[in-house]
């Protein structure tokens, strides 16, 4: 029914998609009133083309720029976004140019075997995800098949914390679903996230995922 206060676009990097800027006319066009966000880096905004920025205009879209240390000259981005009339904030998840862009990480136990619904009731990683046609309550649920793939590793996969939009009769049966815990909140001890990482590479190892 349109009624959505926020639609976040974010990744990875929504930027490096190559119709990046058809998603703000698709979500206007069903969602009238709602606030859309595209979360980037800033790393590709110089490389992006007019078509895009017409775009963010037309759609009321709003650009929230995470700084990261990476070498990237925010301030000069930001003129030159206010320049071109764009709406843009600077700073995610409290960061700025005093306060570096800090990780999370996911607190997986891997052999399973936690209380899901207390998991669930605590969890400080809920935000509601879409990937391909599916709706998930939460990233972890929505991309847990990439940590398997990498690890060789069986926790419940997409398709098992998801539900499909086109075979859901109503609002009310989506709803109904993520708002469950999924079978992964059995493998993710939600209410000991990682936090406060300082910003850096992935070594690509098991232990930046589990406790």
């Amino acid at each position: 029914g349109g009624d959505v206060d926020e639609i976040q676009l974010a990744g990875g990097e929504p930027m490096l998609h190559p119709k990046a800027h058809l998603f703000p006319y698709i979500i206007r066009k069903y969602f009238k009133r709602t606030h859309i966000i595209m979360i980037t880096n800033g790393t590709l905004i110089k490389k992006m083309e007019d078509i895009f920025w017409t775009s963010c205009l037309e759609n009321k879209l709003q650009l929230m720029v995470t700084r990261y240390p990476i070498g990237v000259d925010y301030d000069a981005l930001e003129i030159m976004l206010k320049n071109k009339g764009i709406d843009v904030e600077f700073g995610n998840s409290g960061n700025d140019k005093n306060n570096p862009k800090l990780m999370w990480g996911l607190p997986l136990v891997v052999a399973g075997g936690l209380d899901k619904q207390y998991n669930f009731d605590g969890c400080l990683c809920m935000q509601y995800v879409v990937r391909d046609g599916w709706i998930y309550p939460c990233a972890n649920s929505a991309y847990i098949d990439i940590f398997n793939k990498h690890f060789d590793k069986s926790l419940p996969g997409p398709e098992a914390n998801g539900v499909y939009f086109r075979n859901a009769a109503n609002l009310e049966e989506i709803m109904d679903k993520i708002s469950k815990p999924t079978p992964l909140c059995a493998y993710c001890d939600a209410r000991k996230r990682l936090e406060a990482i300082a910003w850096r590479r992935s070594k690509k190892t098991i232990d930046e995922w589990t406790l």
